[in-house]
């Protein structure tokens, strides 16, 4: 699958909207970084139809949500597209 280019704006922007998401499912063993392959056990979510609006070339994809027990953060990790 081709990598899905992200530049640092889009990248800000996916995290504060999922962020801010409270309804959007935390996982522990999630991958911690864009990009970063998903392991099989990892369940993916569409992105959120406020990602797509605002990052159009992420639509189509599907991403994790990592809880951190050491951060007030929650990396993201966005996978390629599903075909």
């Amino acid at each position: 699958m081709p990598r899905l280019k992200l530049t640092t704006q889009d990248e800000y922007t996916i995290r504060e909207i999922i962020l801010t998401d409270a309804g959007i499912p935390k996982q522990s063993s999630a991958p911690e970084n864009i990009g970063d392959i998903v392991p099989q056990n990892i369940r993916l979510s569409p992105l959120p139809s406020d990602v797509v609006q605002k990052v159009p070339k992420a639509r189509g994809t599907s991403f994790s949500s990592r809880t951190t027990p050491y951060s007030s953060s929650v990396p993201v990790t966005a996978a390629s597209p599903t075909s």
